[in-house]
């Protein structure tokens, strides 16, 4: 299942693999191969969203000190 949530995009150039959001489709700007240690907006169990994406489901942030 995860396999269908993520998407790769492919620059021909450069060979560059980007995610894309899980809720939007658009691009996340974040290379397949950055650890999602160094990621804003990815959700474990979910995977990544775009930055517009997590600020509207997230308002807050997402704080694992609570």
């Amino acid at each position: 299942m995860i396999d269908m949530l993520k998407k790769e995009k492919k620059n021909k150039d450069a060979e560059i693999v980007f995610d894309f959001c899980v809720c939007c489709g658009e691009t996340t700007g974040y290379k397949s191969d950055v650890s999602i240690d160094e990621r804003i907006g990815y959700i474990e169990g979910t995977g990544q969203l775009c930055l517009n994406c997590y600020r509207e489901l997230y308002p807050k942030g997402i704080s694992g000190d609570d």
